[in-house]
Parts: C-alpha cells; structure tokens; sequence
C-alpha cells in the first residue's frame, strides 16, 4: 500500500487517517483512579482494555486516564452521559446502569492534537466545530458497538441506527 504523509495526515487512497497519538504516560495512577466516582467501574474498565487490545491500541487510554475527570449530570436533561475531549471530563446522570462504559470507550478513543481533537471515527477542528466535523454518527455506532462486545452494557436506546451500520459495516470487514 502506498502511503505519503505531510505534517499532519497520512493519506491512503485518498482518505485521511489521523495522526498518530504517541503514548506520554507509561503506567496508571490506581490511586488517583479510587478517588473518582465509579472507581469501580473504571478499574474493571482498564482491566478489560489490557486484556484485550494490543499495547498500542491503549496509548489514547494510557495518556487521558490520570487527568480524567468524573462528575454527574444533575439538571434535568434527556443527556444520560457525555464525554467532553477538550477537558477530558465524562459527566454522566446518576442511576443510570453502565453508561459509564460507552464514555469511558469514548475517552481510550479520543485525543486532542494540532487543534483538531480526534474520538475515534470522529474528527473536529477546534476553532470551527461547526463547519468541519467528520464522523461523528459513524464513531457512536462504533463506540456503542465496542462497548456492547467488550463488558455487560445494558442497552440504553441510544444510537441504535448508528450501531446498526458499525455492525455491518464490522461484519463486511
């Protein structure tokens, strides 16, 4: 396959790929992890990431898991949980069985270089969002896909078209 980069992208048969996101943290602060709400939980979900994708599919996961931070949704809202990329925040409504999951696939997916943030089928550029945002339908039925085969995720009505595609779309590959 022939593959030419510039400062940015590597392009392959004309589709950009994003930039490679280079591990910065080699270990995990478990620590700084059980004071978090849904300690638990996130433990379990770094357990089950380790045990099931390879090294270099972590480094997203590695480098954005000491600064994440974790706060509940308490006005009211139809939001059941969202990842910020920007602030590496996941805010999420109380009581609200393993949503805690899909933001947590969002954040070992996502990350923030040369003023694009990248989450992973999804692409924005920081000073334009409205104009150049790419892939974000296809990043949530991947996201909910991977969250659904990976651990015990009750289904929350969410993106159901959106994981219909990622099914078959994964089921072509």
């Amino acid at each position: 396959m022939n593959n030419y980069y510039n400062d940015d992208f590597v392009f392959d048969r004309n589709l950009y790929i994003k930039p490679d996101n280079t591990r910065k943290n080699i270990t995990i602060n478990k620590e700084k992890i059980n004071n978090l709400i849904f300690s638990d939980e996130i433990k379990d979900f770094i357990d089950v990431m380790e045990s099931n994708y390879t090294n270099n599919n972590l480094n997203a996961l590695y480098n954005n898991i000491d600064s994440l931070r974790v706060k509940l949704l308490l006005k009211p809202s139809l939001l059941i949980g969202k990842y910020d990329v920007e602030k590496n925040i996941i805010k999420i409504r109380p009581f609200v069985e393993n949503v805690i999951y899909h933001e947590l696939m969002h954040m070992a997916s996502s990350y923030v270089q040369n003023n694009f943030y990248y989450s992973g089928f999804h692409m924005c550029n920081l000073d334009n969002k409205k104009i150049i945002s790419l892939g974000n339908a296809l990043n949530e039925g991947f996201t909910e896909l991977y969250t659904k085969l990976n651990f015990n995720y009750y289904d929350s009505n969410s993106y159901h078209f959106y994981l219909g595609v990622a099914r078959a779309l994964r089921n072509y590959w």
